[in-house]
């Protein structure tokens, strides 16, 4: 599920939640994580564009003692800086996002073994502004998902501004314009492609044309099916180059994934009209998978072919 929030609430300054704590904060970064000693947490962060804020956050974990384990809730704190803004609890905060007037957001996985989660926003101080309930699991923010629904937030309302599904797929971040006019789907493997925040595709043909040159076999098999009895000659050829650079890509050596791109391969060559390569590459594509789909068209072609011979 895909939760996108457009980080428009304002917020004033802010008083520390926890009592005979340091005023101050040293931080120790490594990768994906921080330690914080002062306040014994150590957990993933964010940090605000303009760096001024800082989101820490842990997931709940267990502890064992004398043979009974305690599940101990996760937390979550807000610098300004150096100085801690917030400090409070939640089940499973997870892929908390800050922006520079300090509102944040955060993903409750909630149950470790229920498709559920609840997506929160909150302001500096902690106080929340709005959240919702999904029968889903929460895989990431920028702000996140459903699916590939993508549901985006305005902040500043406190309301949800709309909800739409996204043709690139289930996306790896999310990045929203400095007008906040639109937001950009970062997709693994091709680069990042603007939506607008009703969800028109903006850069569908950006996308379609890097997801072919790439090898992205689903894009590909898109192409083939919008492309119909009017091929596109140029389209297809590069469609080949990148079936060809995904067939050498040691992640797709399973002889299914083979036997597809194969497949998909053979389809551009008879949309192309060059039966005799279809022909190669629809009998490969079977020798990798019996049941790939492509036994009644090698037939055809076989059939025509020995007519022209």
């Amino acid at each position: 599920m895909g939760l996108l929030s457009k980080l428009l609430g304002r917020g004033n300054s802010r008083k520390g939640v926890r009592a005979g704590v340091p005023p101050s904060a040293t931080f120790s970064f490594s990768d994906r994580f921080v330690n914080i000693p002062g306040y014994d947490m150590f957990g993933q962060f964010d940090h605000s564009p303009n760096r001024r804020f800082f989101l820490v956050w842990r997931d709940s974990y267990g502890s064992s003692s004398d043979g009974v384990t305690e599940t101990i809730q996760g937390r979550y704190m807000l610098f300004d800086g150096e100085r801690a803004v917030c400090d409070l609890r939640m089940a499973r905060p997870n892929d908390g996002k800050v922006s520079d007037t300090g509102v944040f957001i955060l993903n409750d996985w909630g149950g470790r073994s229920d498709l559920s989660g609840t997506f929160y926003a909150f302001r500096p101080d902690g106080p929340e502004i709005l959240h919702q309930d999904y029968q889903a699991n929460l895989y990431n923010n920028g702000l996140a998902r459903d699916g590939n629904v993508l549901t985006i937030f305005d902040l500043q309302a406190g309301k949800e501004y709309s909800r739409w599904r996204a043709e690139s797929g289930w996306p790896e971040g999310y990045e929203f314009s400095e007008d906040g006019s639109r937001v950009s789907l970062t997709v693994r493997g091709i680069g990042k492609f603007a939506y607008s925040l009703d969800g028109a595709f903006l850069d569908r043909q950006a996308w379609f044309d890097a997801g072919i040159a790439s090898g992205q076999m689903q894009i590909i098999a898109s192409l083939l099916r919008e492309t119909g009895d009017v091929p596109n000659a140029d389209k297809l050829r590069k469609a080949i180059g990148g079936i060809d650079a995904a067939l050498a890509n040691p992640r797709n050596s399973d002889s299914r994934t083979q036997a597809y791109a194969l497949r998909l391969k053979a389809e551009c060559y008879d949309k192309l009209g060059a039966l005799t390569e279809a022909l190669a590459n629809y009998d490969a594509a079977l020798s990798k998978d019996s049941k790939i789909g492509a036994k009644r068209r090698a037939a055809q072609i076989r059939k025509v072919l020995s007519k022209e011979s």
